[in-house]
């Protein structure tokens, strides 16, 4: 057992020098009895390669070994100065747990940058919801009030499931966790339905009004209303394109530009 204080960096460093030792020690002895391959470097510039032969728990060691032997040592300083003087943040994220989706790779941003918030289809309720939002409204909640971000940007993205799902009529089953979930878009789905707007466009305009709806509701959030009036805070909306690997950006009017 070692003890940590924040305050004693000799201790900080002797703790992540026997948490490294260990963690070696652990992933050796799990790839002496689970996996059976070899790599080569060169060759695999990326571990979740197609290439790749065997399970996914030998996908993720492999990539985990790759992460202690590349980027946990170049930023072992970064690492150990998050954990001394904690991570400031001036940025929130709120996207969607969708896997093609990954902040930290659109944005090439290193640990401690961003604040993220995931859930289905990158939902902000109201601060009048149900109970269910609470989750989202702590996160938001923390980030203001305690991490003073200066700016929170929902990512909405292309060929979203929960959006989808949730124009499947999803948000009228009240027997599923999803479709409680997204029923707080049912509204946004009537509205758009009424507009008469084509079949083929009707997703990429949900997902877009998604993103602008929970800018909205963003600011029934009394301490995010107060802080983006008084300047210290910044709403931002953006839709990510996973096919093109764009991004685009929601100007004053709600239409979204590419990001050149």
């Amino acid at each position: 057992t070692v003890t940590v204080f924040a305050n004693d960096p000799p201790i900080i460093s002797s703790y992540v020098e026997q948490s490294s030792n260990l963690f070696t020690n652990i992933t050796n002895t799990i790839e002496t009895h689970l996996v059976t391959f070899t790599i080569d470097d060169d060759e695999h510039d990326y571990p979740y390669s197609a290439s790749l032969s065997g399970t996914d728990k030998e996908k993720l060691l492999l990539g985990y070994r790759k992460f202690t032997s590349g980027k946990a040592k170049l930023q072992r300083g970064l690492y150990q100065d998050l954990i001394i003087n904690g991570q400031k943040p001036k940025i929130m994220v709120i996207c969607c747990y969708d896997s093609r989706v990954n902040p930290s790779d659109i944005f090439n941003v290193n640990p401690g940058d961003i604040f993220e918030h995931q859930n289905v289809a990158n939902i902000v309720p109201s601060v009048d919801s149900s109970g269910s939002s609470y989750g989202t409204l702590a996160a938001v909640e923390y980030a203001v009030m305690a991490l003073k971000v200066e700016v929170i940007i929902v990512i909405g993205h292309e060929a979203c499931g929960g959006i989808k799902g949730c124009l499947d009529g999803m948000g009228y089953n009240a027997s599923g966790y999803v479709g409680k979930w997204v029923s707080v878009f049912n509204e946004v789905r009537e509205k758009l339905i009424q507009m008469d707007i084509p079949k083929e466009k009707l997703q990429i305009e949900m997902e877009l009004e998604g993103v602008r709806q929970s800018l909205r509701n963003l600011m029934t959030y009394k301490f995010v209303e107060e802080a983006v009036n008084s300047g210290q805070l910044e709403l931002l909306g953006s839709h990510f394109s996973v096919s093109n690997r764009e991004l685009s950006i929601m100007n004053s009017d709600g239409e979204f530009k590419d990001l050149k």
